[in-house]
């Protein structure tokens, strides 16, 4: 992607959305109409949100692919298409403004990196790529019928992910506020803007709570007016399965199929610097049944964090605070003793790691 700030993005996109504009009245069909939104608005909102995770957006799409999922006519895929990114774009047909015929149409005439995709996103769909650097699911959330699966979908395949949808601070018929209350209002079918499409309306703890259990680790959260009670909630999230928000350096096997993976009795984790140094990690863990006791000793940069002794089997939560640091990315060394006897491939085993959450 090309070297540009986020606050140079939103004078981009608003060029490209004028570009736009003329291009779309030149291919008018009086037989469907526009997507009739401006997706590209969106920057304005995302430069706000990744300012406070002190993140730059060109170094979320870096040089990988890029999903933009619910593209609606394509607008934000065809301006990422333009500053240098390889974009898929999927959406549902079915459901969709024009039946998608809007974002193949502009793909085609702009001859743009853009790989357009059907995908129906209520059933067990896929991505048409094993991995990408970022995902884009921005108005997207409360049209699923079950938003659980696609972002841990997500989160198996891409490593960042930017997101909106609207979240609810009241519920129908309840007077309390609720946005701290971890709840789901299902919507009724002419409720939203008499919008069928339209599902789930999460409060904001529901949302941060379906992210953490769908394997993503919220990065920054930011919250605009939506009328009335509600807001529209902005995330930037990155990827915690199988361990994918930091570097594997020595010590780790290969994921086990659900995310997790066994260590050696010694191993070490690369934790980069994105933005705001990181000042705490916590640790899954899981110990098998039976297990004798345990010690489990954290180094870092030449300073002992300490040791941890687990007697009993099951799942623990380990967690240190990190020195201060001005590098680009930290290392912790972590040991085990003593160590599993070794597998029946002959691997020495020192614990399962399930997950590795960063606190900046």
């Amino acid at each position: 992607m090309n070297n540009v700030t986020n606050r140079e993005l939103i004078a981009l996109a608003t060029a490209f959305r004028d570009q736009l504009k003329q291009q779309k009245a030149s291919l008018r069909d009086p037989l469907w109409e526009w997507y009739p939104y401006d997706t590209l608005s969106n920057f304005t909102h995302l430069a706000d949100l990744l300012a406070t995770a002190q993140l730059e957006f060109r170094d979320l799409a870096g040089g990988e692919p890029v999903a933009d999922i619910g593209c609606a006519d394509g607008d934000l895929s065809l301006f990422l298409a333009s500053l240098g990114c390889d974009v898929d774009a999927l959406d549902n047909p079915l459901t969709h403004h024009n039946g998608m015929r809007g974002v193949r149409l502009l793909a085609q005439a702009r001859q743009a990196s853009v790989n357009v995709h059907a995908a129906d996103l209520d059933e067990q769909w896929w991505l048409p790529r094993d991995k990408y650097q970022l995902s884009l699911l921005l108005g997207v959330l409360y049209h699923l019928k079950n938003p659980f699966f696609a972002l841990e979908t997500m989160a198996k395949h891409s490593r960042y992910l930017l997101l909106s949808t609207r979240i609810a601070g009241r519920f129908p018929g309840i007077l309390q506020p609720m946005a701290s209350v971890p709840a789901a209002y299902l919507v009724a079918e002419d409720e939203m803007n008499r919008d069928n499409s339209n599902f789930w309306i999460f409060t904001e703890a529901a949302l941060r709570r379906l992210m953490h259990r769908a394997h993503w680790q919220v990065l920054g959260l930011i919250t605009k007016p939506a009328g009335g009670d509600d807001e529209r909630a902005y995330i930037v999230a990155e990827s915690r399965y199988s361990l994918v928000n930091v570097e594997l350096l020595r010590g780790l096997y290969e994921d086990e199929g659900q995310g997790w993976r066994w260590t050696a009795p010694e191993f070490t984790l690369r934790i980069p610097v994105k933005g705001r140094a990181p000042r705490r990690i916590a640790l899954k863990v899981h110990l098998p049944e039976p297990t004798p006791e345990r010690s489990i000793a954290f180094r870092c940069a030449g300073h002992d964090l300490g040791t941890d002794t687990i007697a009993l089997s099951g799942d623990h939560l380990l967690t240190r605070d990190l020195p201060p640091t001005s590098s680009a990315s930290v290392d912790v060394d972590i040991s085990v003793s003593p160590p599993l006897k070794e597998s029946a491939e002959g691997r020495a085993l020192g614990l399962i790691l399930a997950s590795v959450q960063i606190e900046v």
